[in-house]
């Protein structure tokens, strides 16, 4: 997956009042680990990991209408 614009992770699969823990710029390649529905919202949304200017963010969440497939999937 690629972000389409920057985006906030956060530590939940949630935007309500869970915290963001990253940004990521746009068009940053991430890896994802799971997918999940959210449970307030009711959103799409997926667990990743993405390598931001050498920080390692490993189980973040991220909406799914914020980022596209990419094929074929570039070096992560």
């Amino acid at each position: 997956m690629i972000t389409r614009q920057s985006i906030n992770v956060r530590s939940r699969p949630s935007a309500g009042q869970t915290p963001i823990v990253a940004q990521l710029p746009s068009a940053t390649v991430m890896r994802v680990l799971g997918v999940e529905v959210g449970p307030n919202d009711g959103l799409l949304w997926y667990r990743i990991e993405a390598d931001v200017a050498g920080a390692f963010i490993r189980n973040g969440y991220v909406r799914s209408d914020t980022v596209a497939e990419v094929t074929p999937c570039p070096s992560f």
